[in-house]
């Protein structure tokens, strides 16, 4: 390890005994300034430089050419300050001398012992020398390439020096000697905040006056930095002219030090400036490097193969890359900013976009226009928003010694979050930049080899201005994507095309956001005087008396603060009364659209009738009559809680004329076997088919089937007799005598005839029965034919007794009967705009019904008329109108039960009164028409089958609720009144308040009134 003096020993590069009589030549005194093209640019015509004043071209090709051709020439400035034909000293003649002073004891302070032991005792024991180089393992790892090859990343961690950056390095070196030179006011400039918090330090340090300058939109975007200053004891000086960056601030402390060159010493935190401030902070700085080559030493046993820094004005990275010139194999890379892409005009990418000119006393590239003016440079990071660069960087530039790349503002927010995730090291905004480059730079690399990254700052500082600067992109995407046209209230702006148009607005829109005054006055034009402002001022309606003319009351106040309150809640009132809706309601004749049909929907459960059977019918006065309606209606089988059981029944289709065949005049044999209650069981498990009638005796249908079931069953047993074949036999149930068999079975129509399974006629958790229902003619060949079509595919083995009709028995006289007693009907119907019913009851052409069994009683789940109300319209509805839709379903949800205690054969009606209902809105447009309706149900005993009745009938007249529109000119006028009336009444009360007191006091004091 060595020694900290050793670390911290300075030595100028270009200082020899045969320069010092040369050193102090002003560039002032040649006898004809020339402009030259750079080295970049010779063999073009033209060139474009701006103030530019450059030795005589011989001179500076052999300097060019001899650098070019000997490494050890790259150790500049030469005895004019330049570096090739970059540099020197363009400053005004106050500050030569003050220059040449700090030239003579730079010099002569690198072989002072005394100086060079407390600067080391000071960088090791103050400012924490020296720092690590931090082999960044996960960053390392995240650049890997699948093959497992890749570079290996090292971090020099100068944000672990005192004040979290490489700027102190610089600012103690120069503020012991200010002590020397017995300067006591100390000036310095910074941007990112880290040389002025560096500066202000050493100045607490050493007791020295310190005096910062700062750019008013860097010191809103750095607040954090600028109370740390103050902290410390410095006076920050905000700059609000020009952009209110780096670039104003070193020219304001510039003009501080012309002011007081006597007492002041001048601490430029970068390589750019007059000659000896480029040659002199590279040289404090260049600590960094020198530790750099020792620890890669001891840790590899070699040099870096690749070192990257950050450059704005560029101190940092010639910190580091000054040890490195010499060695060529050593790659050295510069990233500078981008801003918002080097298309797009911001950006401060000053070497890879900028010319040749003359900027704070110095020649360097320049972002510069076609006339030499300077352009504004942008940088998410303060720290590089510089329109210049150090003249070494331009020098290596040019000579091909050091490579120079731009990173852009979101590249280098993406890097800010990338390595503060993956090392837990939040980098200032600065060093993101040169990390974001590593994403370009490591897929070109060679495994193994080794990149030291110059960690020049922590990024505490840069938090806020990360989050403001994300949320400005976001905004600028949307307003990209947007194609938003910039008007020409953008000064400057009117004759760019969209796309420049879209980045210039995104960016004064940007700035806007993070306060930054001094652009958004640039963008934005001036009024022009047309018109005499004292010609304006003489219309003044509004005279204002000088506040020191005036006088204050209590009484007043106690007057103003009721006139407060009163004027608030008044204006509270006039607004609720604008914002409230006012309607007007009206009876019309009925003017739908509609024409002559309404759409009637429904659904309603019926937890006593089959679906088996249940059938909608509609009649009106007109003569309409429609039964048994099933094109727009869907049947659902429920159970007595109403829970449905299963998918849409499908009665299927039911012969309109059964053929019963057989006379009922012939004598009759029984041969189908009788079932009760207590061998029904037996028979439907000991036989894998049992056919079962279930009938009624008084029934005439029944008593049709009668005789040709009874030779059914004789055929059947003959053809499978039960005691040898056993596959099938034919039974019937009299239900008046087995009426709970039948209602476990769920018949309500006579006959029916059912088929049931062995093994098939299974029970769920709800006791709900599976079977089939025969619907076919009822002639005894018809009812053979039948049974032979479900016996025959089933074979005598026991093991092969079927659990299901295999059969390819395509008739349609075999569907599923209803799981259970239950049915919810639903659906809609067409009905014309005259009264009529809707009736719902149980019907068939081939059975008889026991009236006295018949339960109606059902659950109206809905039910109304006319276009349903979309959702979306009734907050529009209920707004206008509160109290409109609460009666266009209002029998929804209701029950109507019969619990038997009514008797037998009850019919349950409802009457249905049904007024059409119309919104407008203030502009006309008619909001919803809704359909209203009052219901009104009774029960009574009917002679016939009970039904469920809904007779409805529609009023001629429709009601019109028509939004009232307020006009907003009457309500600005009522609160115009409000306001005045209050203001005058209240100075009105307090005139004669205040004269009465006065008044009161002259009787007080005997004087006359």
């Amino acid at each position: 390890m060595a020694t900290a003096g050793t670390a911290a020993t300075f030595r100028p590069s270009s200082f020899s005994a045969s320069s010092k009589a040369t050193r102090l030549r002003s560039p002032f005194k040649l006898p004809k300034f020339t402009p030259l093209p750079s080295s970049r640019s010779r063999s073009s015509s033209s060139f474009s430089v701006s103030c530019t004043i450059a030795k005589d071209p011989t001179v500076f090709m052999a300097d060019t050419e001899a650098a070019g051709s000997d490494p050890t020439m790259w150790q500049r400035p030469d005895s004019f300050g330049r570096f090739g034909k970059f540099g020197g000293k363009y400053v005004p003649e106050t500050l030569m001398h003050a220059l040449s002073e700090l030239e003579t004891a730079f010099y002569s302070l690198a072989t002072d012992e005394d100086f060079q032991r407390e600067l080391a005792e000071i960088l090791k024991d103050y400012v924490g020398r020296e720092s690590p180089l931090y082999f960044a393992e996960r960053l390392t790892e995240h650049y890997r390439r699948e093959n497992g090859e890749g570079p290996l990343i090292y971090l020099k961690r100068e944000d672990l020096n005192h004040t979290g950056a490489h700027k102190i390095n610089n600012a103690v070196a120069q503020a012991l000697l200010a002590k020397r030179l017995g300067k006591k006011r100390i000036i310095a400039e910074t941007g990112a905040g880290q040389h002025g918090v560096a500066t202000a330090t050493v100045c607490a340090r050493f007791g020295l006056q310190c005096i910062i300058y700062m750019g008013a939109q860097d010191m809103e975007r750095q607040a954090l930095n600028v109370f740390r200053m103050r902290l410390l004891g410095a006076e920050v000086r905000g700059v609000h002219s020009g952009t209110a960056t780096l670039k104003d601030a070193t020219s304001e402390a510039i003009r501080d030090w012309v002011t007081n060159v006597e007492t002041t010493h001048y601490i430029l935190g970068s390589v750019a400036g007059p000659h000896p401030y480029p040659m002199m902070v590279r040289d404090f700085h260049a600590v960094i490097g020198k530790e750099t080559r020792r620890q890669a030493m001891e840790k590899w046993g070699g040099k870096p193969d690749v070192l990257v820094a950050c450059v704005g004005g560029g101190s940092n990275a010639m910190g580091l890359f000054h040890e490195f010139v010499d060695d060529t194999e050593v790659r050295m890379i510069g990233v500078e900013a981008a801003g918002f892409g080097l298309d797009s005009g911001k950006h401060a990418a000053t070497l890879t976009k900028g010319d040749v000119g003359v900027l704070h006393g110095a020649m360097s590239y320049l972002l510069q226009d076609d006339d030499g003016q300077i352009i504004e440079p942008h940088s998410i990071s303060a720290g590089l928003d510089y329109p210049g660069v150090g003249p070494e960087h331009s020098f290596l530039k040019d000579m091909g010694r050091a490579e120079y790349y731009s990173v852009t503002d979101e590249e280098a927010l993406e890097a800010f979050q990338r390595v503060s995730r993956l090392e837990g090291i939040i980098p200032a905004l600065e060093t993101s930049h040169a990390l974001a480059h590593l994403e370009k730079l490591c897929p070109t690399l060679s495994d193994g080899t080794r990149v030291v990254l110059n960690f020049s700052g922590r990024g505490d500082k840069d938090v806020q201005t990360a989050i403001n600067f994300a949320l400005n992109m976001i905004y600028c995407k949307w307003v990209r994507l947007k194609h938003v046209r910039t008007e020409k209230i953008w000064g400057g702006v009117s004759n760019l095309n969209a796309e420049d148009k879209s980045q210039r607005r995104c960016f004064v829109l940007g700035a806007l956001r993070t306060s930054q005054a001094a652009l958004v006055s640039q963008l934005t034009p001036s009024p022009t005087k047309m018109v005499s402002t004292s010609k304006i001022k003489s219309v003044d309606f509004y005279r204002k008396i000088p506040r020191d003319l005036t006088e204050a009351s209590l009484s007043g106040a106690g007057l103003s603060i009721i006139a407060a309150l009163s004027m608030i809640f008044l204006f509270g009132m006039e607004l609720n009364n604008y914002l409230a809706v006012s309607t007007s309601t009206s009876v019309i004749v009925d003017r739908s659209a509609d024409g002559d049909f309404l759409r009637l929907d429904f659904n309603i459960s019926f937890p006593s009738l089959s679906c088996e059977f249940a059938s909608v019918d509609v009649s009106d006065v007109l003569g309409t009559n429609r039964l048994n309606v099933t094109k727009t209606i869907r049947k659902f089988s429920i159970d007595s809680n109403m829970r449905p059981t299963g998918s849409e029944f499908h009665a299927g289709e039911v012969l309109s004329l059964i053929n019963h065949g057989d006379e009922t005049g012939e004598e009759v044999v029984e041969d189908s076997v009788p079932l009760t209650g207590r061998n029904f069981d037996t028979f439907t498990h000991q036989f894998p088919i049992l056919v079962v009638n279930f009938y009624a005796p008084w029934c005439y249908w029944c008593n049709l089937l009668k005789p040709s079931w009874e030779k059914a069953a004789k055929q059947i047993k003959e053809r499978y007799d039960p005691e040898m074949d056993g596959r099938v036999i034919l039974a019937k149930v009299d239900c008046t005598q087995e009426g709970d068999l039948c209602r476990r079975n769920h018949i309500q129509g006579y006959p029916s005839i059912r088929i049931f399974r062995k093994g098939s006629d299974l029970k769920d958790d709800n006791a709900h029965h599976d079977h089939e229902s025969y619907y076919g003619d009822r002639d005894t060949e018809s009812l053979v034919k039948m049974v032979v079509s479900v016996v025959e595919p089933i074979h005598l083995e026991p093991h092969n007794l079927a659990l299901e009709d295999k059969s390819d028995n395509s008739s349609k006289t075999l569907k599923k009967a209803p799981s259970t007693g239950g049915c919810r009907i639903e659906g809609y119907m067409r009905v014309k705009k005259v009264p009529g019913n809707l009736m719902v009851s149980a019907r068939s052409g081939s059975h008889s019904f026991d009236s006295s069994q018949m339960n109606m009683s059902h659950v109206v789940n809905h039910l109304s008329f006319g276009r349903r109300i979309m959702p979306q319209k009734f907050s529009e509805l209920k707004r206008l109108s509160p109290y409109l839709g609460l009666s266009h379903d209002r029998l929804d949800g209701r029950p109507f039960i019969n619990q038997r205690d009514l008797g037998p054969n009850v019919t349950i009606e409802h009457y249905l009164q049904i007024v059409k209902t119309e919104v407008v809105k203030s502009n006309g447009q008619a909001l919803v028409e809704a359909y209203e309706y009052t219901a009104h149900s009774s029960v009574a005993h009917s002679y016939y089958l009970p039904v469920a009745k809904f007779h409805f009938e529609l009023s001629p007249m429709q009601v019109l609720i028509t939004e009232n529109s307020k006009s907003f000119s009457h309500f600005i006028t009522n609160v115009c009144a409000i306001i005045g009336g209050v203001f005058t009444v209240a100075g009105i009360l307090d005139s004669i308040l205040h004269h009465s007191m006065t008044l009161m006091k002259k009787i007080e004091l005997g004087k006359n009134f």
